[in-house]
């Protein structure tokens, strides 16, 4: 099984985690992380290091989505892709933890990551683009 850790700003990882278990019920193996002003970088850098070993339990790899690219979250995260089994995706979406859960036993963290890269771009969704010609 695939572990999951989401790394945000402030306490975005909690709350769309919060989220998604709302919808599909609890997600197990998965680790939230909040960066706040003035964190301290290597301290924090350890805690994401000891959250890969915590929730990589089946030793099928580590899934980690941040926020966003160039953040602290991502330039932190980024550091552990020199691990093994180890996949940074950023952007996170509630779509993508969604399938995240129903997706994480049927692939490679590689295609995992691929798959719910694409996903995730594909449910963001300009309302008015769905609804052109519909009724009139």
């Amino acid at each position: 099984m695939i572990g999951l850790i989401l790394v945000t700003h402030a306490g975005l990882a909690a709350e769309l985690l919060r989220a998604a278990e709302t919808i599909v019920g609890p997600i197990c193996h998965v680790q939230c992380h909040a960066v706040d002003r003035g964190v301290d970088i290597e301290a924090f850098y350890t805690e994401l290091q000891d959250s890969v070993h915590h929730v990589n339990v089946g030793g099928d790899g580590v899934l980690i989505m941040t926020d966003m690219f160039g953040g602290t979250p991502s330039n932190i995260s980024s550091r552990l892709l020199k691990k093994d089994h180890v996949e940074v995706i950023n952007g996170v979406n509630l779509p993508m933890l969604i399938k995240f859960s129903s997706s994480r036993d049927t692939m490679n963290l590689g295609a995992l990551a691929i798959f719910l890269k694409s996903y995730g771009q594909k449910n963001i969704i300009m309302t008015s683009e769905i609804l052109q010609g519909v009724g009139g």
